[in-house]
């Protein structure tokens, strides 16, 4: 579309009276803004007839503020944006450009660098304070405040972005936008409660109209709190709005598989890859589908699906991980759980389950020395556990020939867990060896550990301002600059 307008563009400027001077072209296209409807691809010609006249600083200025302010009533952010910066790279924005300025800040899409980003907010919030004749003053000043909030999350600055969210509503108490920014910082401190009351007062006072992130974010949420009978509405209704989401998709899938649906779940995320191939999440979750059945070259195809496309997730690693062992992939799991641990992975199980391949593979003094380090380093486990792991050393050293170490260890994992019936067990059968009796072999404690569904974190959404700063506040900013 922009390129037949730059064509059309070529023809009009060829073809114009060369009685028009540039004062006239600009007054026509402003006037072409002014006007009803905003003619903008008309507008965009005059202003490209003028501008291939000679023109003075005055006209120059005229014609780039008329031209930013087409290009932002054509929602074209993005070349506002560069059409105000050529015009002001290193001189104080004049009063007349300030407004328009608060609109291109707020609407234009930021680019790499969030300190850039969050010092022309800041200007802009300054410039909107002093727009003493717009009535719509202090909204403009809360959604720069609201959209400051958002970059401020982005960028993991909590607090801020929490202040800037509180200025915003109130300084426009109608303003429902940074409930999302409150409710997804609410997430990110793990009180899921809070994030529900924020979104639910924001799904009940927006009378625009449902938005996703609202029920993705709140079905997360109830997720979160074990609800999964509420989570699905949410998210059925999230992905009414958005019907090829991933993430929605893919937190269906959970949310089927918490309410024991596992075909819904197959489907959910199967729907998700179909959406995005690339999709970690999906993969990994339908490979915990596979690992509860017990088929566990299927649950490493996926988990391996998943690895190779979010190789930085230290969970994905050991999951895989833990699928190798149980298909006494010894070598192979010890090298997933070391990548686990290079990538922050940080679990009692990643140790217990290197432990227990060292043994499998006979490095019996190594196991050992790590199964030990286990109930060192965690001494807050449950007696079970400690238990098992006591129980499995003493495995360990059975096979190694140390049957004192062995009997001393099944002691142990009885005293801690009366309940252990294979350390029980292993206590008269190392001590019949100990005799020189029948040699009874020793059991361990199955290992179990069990692999988790990933679960996605929620959405966040940016926070600008929908109507533009007002259109009709936009060209009427023109009628005083190109009156005669």
């Amino acid at each position: 579309m922009r390129d037949q307008q730059r064509n059309q563009v070529t023809h009009v400027s060829t073809t114009l009276p060369a009685r028009h001077g540039p004062d006239d072209l600009i007054r026509q296209a402003g006037e072409a803004l002014l006007g009803e409807p905003r003619d903008v691809p008309t507008a965009m010609q005059w202003l490209a007839a003028a501008g291939a006249m000679p023109l003075d600083e005055r006209q120059k200025d005229l014609l780039d503020f008329c031209r930013c302010t087409a290009l932002c009533i054509d929602e074209d952010f993005d070349e506002a944006y560069k059409v105000f910066t050529v015009a002001h790279p290193d001189r104080d924005v004049p009063e007349s450009w300030q407004f328009l300025g608060c609109v291109v800040f707020l609407k234009r899409e930021p680019g790499t660098d969030p300190t850039l980003t969050l010092r022309e907010i800041e200007v802009a919030i300054e410039w909107a304070k002093g727009q003493d004749t717009f009535d719509q003053r202090d909204t403009l000043v809360a959604n720069l405040y609201g959209h400051k909030a958002f970059w401020h999350l982005r960028h993991d600055q909590e607090y801020d972005a929490e202040a800037c969210s509180q200025i915003a509503m109130n300084l426009h108490a109608d303003y429902v936008a940074p409930l999302s920014i409150l409710a997804e910082i609410a997430l990110r401190r793990g009180r899921p409660m809070e994030a529900i009351r924020y979104l639910s007062e924001s799904i009940a006072r927006r009378t625009n109209g449902p938005r996703l992130f609202e029920y993705a974010n709140r079905g997360k949420a109830l997720l979160d709190i074990g609800n999964p009978e509420a989570a699905l509405k949410d998210l059925t209704q999230a992905l009414s709005l958005e019907p090829g989401n991933a993430t929605v998709l893919t937190n269906l899938g959970i949310t089927a598989d918490e309410m024991g649906d596992t075909s819904m779940a197959w489907r959910m995320y199967n729907a998700a890859l179909t959406q995005d191939i690339g999709w970690a999440a999906a993969y990994h979750n339908r490979a915990v589908l596979s690992y509860r059945n017990d088929d566990y070259a299927m649950a490493e195809r996926d988990f391996t699906n998943a690895v190779v496309r979010e190789p930085s997730n230290g969970l994905l690693w050991f999951n895989r991980g833990v699928c190798r062992f149980q298909r006494t992939m010894y070598g192979e799991c010890l090298s997933d759980l070391a990548e686990a641990f290079q990538r922050g992975y940080r679990a009692w199980e990643l140790h217990y389950l290197s432990g227990m391949c060292k043994g499998y593979l006979n490095e019996h003094a190594t196991g050992m020395s790590m199964l030990k380090r286990v109930v060192d380093q965690y001494p807050s486990l449950p007696n079970a556990i400690q238990s098992m792991v006591w129980n499995n050393i003493g495995v360990i050293a059975h096979k190694k020939g140390e049957y004192r170490t062995a009997h001393e260890c099944f002691l142990k994992a009885f005293s801690i867990d009366p309940l252990n019936e294979q350390a029980d067990a292993n206590i008269d059968h190392t001590e019949e060896k100990m005799s020189n009796q029948d040699d009874q072999p020793v059991t361990e404690n199955a290992v179990g550990i069990p692999v988790e569904r990933l679960l996605l974190p929620s959405a966040l959404e940016d926070i600008r301002w929908s109507d533009v700063a007002s259109y009709a506040s936009l060209a009427t900013s023109i009628a005083g600059l190109i009156a005669p």
